[in-house]
């Protein structure tokens, strides 16, 4: 996984026979393996260790679980949207921003069909620019983005592959983000399953299987902004929490929604995109998914945080010359970048909470990250919606640096960090998480209390 500078590359993978399609995929998943084993120290090591959620990079089918209602199930259902004390829904239109292929996605499946492959309940389609999304119980989600009359190589960016997907094509192939790219007759499509502590698996044939369900849609007719608002099942009483970011967000998100947040009358949505940042937006636009995200689900509270992987050029269009890190300019785009996703974050009387980048191991990428903290400070006091972590004082050392562990109120010292010296582990992801808590408990009814489970002890 990337969890540093990099530039988004790859190439779809050629078509075989069957014989030799068989030893390819031997092939794959021996390389899959290894690639596995750098993931799971950037993001499973530690987190899920000793459950069914530590998986390896191919996830075997498992049976769908029974369908029940749609909705947190810690949370009785309420007929109606209940916003909590405090927060204010204000956003009146559907979360494609108006882009029609958008929409179109929300179209190409249903939610008897995901059921059939993951289980349910699933939720009707949220469209969150680009993609549709449909919820999977309370812990994962599809997300689905379609390009009609297009081929996968005229798209302007995709992920390096890990593997290919030839019963879909000879273009067809699963990419490191875990996103399965294939096309069709009519366009072309991502297609992504992501759950809560699934961190380095690609569940391959239940996405192979939705995929043709896709291309088995052809092109539907356009659902209307209208009836997509009232399919996305946003009646209830809990709290709808939105926590995202690159992969620095896997940790504390499965620890908020898996045991720290237990309890709470809060419903967590978990969105992790791996290698992405503000930066490179014509890798991963985060700006304007978070705009769809705020429309179509409409989180009442944001967690945020990512940075790792911004220290990278700005791209820029026309042939000019990118903005180069380090720069003056650099660092001035980057704060409007920071001031444009804060606005969208609290459009409404909605909140945030930004969580800064703890210490890195490598001194490079930790003076750089540093630099980043302090553009996030400064610009959550200029936004009353937003509250900021400081990751960084929670995280270092006597000395304020990168450390691997932190003493805990035993007196004993606990590692809090994986050892990619990026990622946080279990202990930090929970230590973490409950900050977080802290910072959400304000916003609950006065009759929430939390189910709090303790850091270091």
């Amino acid at each position: 996984m990337r969890t540093e500078t990099t530039s988004p590359r790859g190439a779809p993978v050629g078509g075989l026979d069957r014989e030799a399609r068989l030893r390819a995929r031997r092939r794959t998943y021996a390389r899959r393996r290894g690639v596995a084993f750098v993931m799971v120290l950037a993001l499973g090591y530690g987190l899920v260790l000793g459950t069914d959620r530590l998986i390896g990079i191919v996830v075997p089918d498992r049976t769908p679980a029974p369908a029940r209602a749609v909705g947190n199930p810690r949370v009785a259902p309420a007929p109606a949207v209940v916003p909590a004390p405090a927060i204010v829904e204000a956003v009146s239109t559907d979360g494609s921003l108006g882009d029609t292929d958008t929409r179109l996605a929300c179209a190409l499946l249903n939610p008897r069909q995901i059921a059939a492959r993951f289980g349910g309940p699933v939720s009707g389609p949220i469209p969150m620019y680009p993609f549709c999304s449909w919820r999977v119980g309370d812990d994962a989600f599809v997300a689905l983005l379609a390009r009609p009359h297009a081929s996968l190589g005229a798209l302007p960016t995709r992920a390096p592959g890990v593997g290919p997907a030839p019963d879909l094509g000879t273009n067809a192939y699963f990419g490191d983000n875990r996103f399965l790219y294939f096309q069709g007759r009519h366009g072309s499509y991502w297609l992504l399953y992501q759950r809560v502590g699934e961190f380095t698996g690609i569940r391959t044939r239940q996405l192979e299987g939705l995929a043709r369900d896709v291309l088995a849609a052809g092109l539907p007719a356009v659902p209307s902004s209208d009836q997509l608002v009232a399919n996305a099942g946003l009646a209830g009483s809990a709290v709808r929490v939105y926590v995202a970011g690159d992969s620095l967000a896997a940790g504390p998100s499965w620890a908020l929604s898996t045991s720290v947040g237990a309890g709470l009358p809060i419903d967590v949505f978990d969105e992790y995109q791996v290698g992405t940042g503000l930066v490179r937006d014509d890798f991963f636009d985060w700006e304007r998914h978070l705009r769809g995200v705020m429309a179509g689900w409409r989180p009442q509270v944001t967690v945020w945080t990512a940075g790792a992987n911004d220290h990278q050029a700005f791209p820029v269009a026309g042939g000019a010359r990118p903005v180069m890190p380090g720069t003056a300019a650099w660092f001035r785009e980057y704060r409007a970048r920071v001031d444009e996703a804060m606005t969208t974050l609290t459009a409404g009387s909605a909140r945030a909470i930004w969580i800064g980048m703890p210490p890195m191991a490598r001194p490079a990428l930790s003076s750089y990250v540093a630099k980043l903290d302090r553009i996030y400070r400064d610009a959550a006091a200029a936004h009353p919606g937003v509250t900021y972590v400081d990751a960084w004082k929670m995280f270092s050392g006597p000395r304020g640096g990168y450390v691997q562990d932190l003493r805990g109120s035993d007196g004993k010292l606990h590692a809090v960090r994986l050892p990619d010296g990026i990622h946080l582990n279990a202990a930090g992801s929970i230590l973490l998480a409950n900050a977080i808590v802290d910072r959400i408990q304000p916003l609950l009814p006065p009759s929430a209390g939390p189910r709090r489970t303790a850091g270091l002890r």
